[in-house]
């Protein structure tokens, strides 16, 4: 036993010998040689690693609705449409003999119909508060809107009325003679 290495056992290590090949003393727990490199057991040079799964994604909560006001421009397109539709609506009723008293409710429709294609078009029920501005809203639309045709209609009846009292002045002004000298 005098001519073979002695090998030392060590617990935390397992089978490393106190002394390499090439003839140098090696420390405890050497896993290289530290004069000729070789390596003093066998491990894997390559550690593969295990990747973990990833977790599953957090699902969002779907972002709050946008709100009901002038930002908002599907808000103000179907407030727009409804307040035309109840100006119409409103004209339109207070022509017919016995149904003025309707054509007064005809905002109130206008906005209820506003928010009942403003859901139609989103999917999303409204909160009273939220179905309030949006009538809010076709209701401002449709006075703007009355108050354009009023004007128009102004307009229309001061310049007819202008251009009548201009041609009447013209025929019926008397003609002076010129003086005789």
């Amino acid at each position: 036993m005098g001519c073979i290495a002695s090998l030392s056992i060590t617990w935390h290590t397992g089978g490393v010998p106190d002394v390499c090949t090439c003839g140098a003393k090696l420390p405890p727990d050497a896993r290289f040689c530290h004069k000729c490199g070789k390596p003093q057991r066998d491990e894997p040079v390559f550690v593969e690693e295990v990747e973990e799964p990833l977790p599953p994604p957090i699902e969002l909560a779907p972002p709050p609705p946008p709100r009901i006001g002038f930002h908002n421009r599907l808000a103000l397109r179907v407030g727009l449409m409804a307040g035309a539709l109840g100006l119409c609506l409103f004209v339109l009723l207070g022509q017919l003999p016995g149904l003025q008293v309707i054509a007064i409710l005809a905002p109130i429709a206008s906005g209820a119909f506003a928010v009942h294609l403003y859901k139609r078009k989103t999917g999303q029920r409204l909160s009273m508060a939220n179905g309030a501005h949006l009538g809010w809203i076709s209701g401002i639309f449709g006075f703007l809107l009355g108050l354009v045709v009023l004007g128009v209609l102004i307009q229309f009846v001061v310049v007819g009325t202008l251009h009548l009292f201009e041609k009447h002045n013209r025929t019926h002004q008397p003609r002076l003679r010129p003086s005789e000298p």
